[in-house]
């Protein structure tokens, strides 16, 4: 058996990960959110808002769904509700006073995130 090894320079072969940059230039820190759920949606704001480091760093929030909302996306049958009270279950950043219900139902805490979104 005859093991060939073929060396192509700037071709197909070079790694999609290696870098053109010289190694000390400085770039943005990349930060990936697995869900676009409150604490994926409240780490966005964080960043961009609080921290203001939407110039050093480069964000992305990857979602599974078709639309953001997690839990709230998913379960959809009759009946879905927080099982907590409504106020201790929003976004700091955005606060909802107008609840309907001291436990909302699914679709009121999906519209929440949505619009919050």
């Amino acid at each position: 058996m005859v093991i060939e090894e073929k060396i192509v320079v700037n071709g197909e072969s070079r790694p999609s990960w290696l870098s053109e940059q010289p190694i000390l230039t400085p770039r943005k820190f990349k930060i990936v959110c697995i869900g676009a759920r409150y604490s994926g949606l409240t780490l966005a704001y964080k960043v961009q808002h609080e921290l203001k480091l939407e110039n050093d760093i480069e964000f992305k929030i990857y979602e599974k769904n078709l639309e953001i909302g997690g839990t709230w996306c998913e379960n959809t049958y009759p009946g879905a509700a927080c099982d907590i009270p409504s106020h201790a279950y929003m976004f700091l950043f955005e606060p909802n006073p107008d609840w309907s219900k001291f436990y909302s139902p699914a679709p009121e805490i999906l519209a929440c995130i949505k619009r919050t979104a």
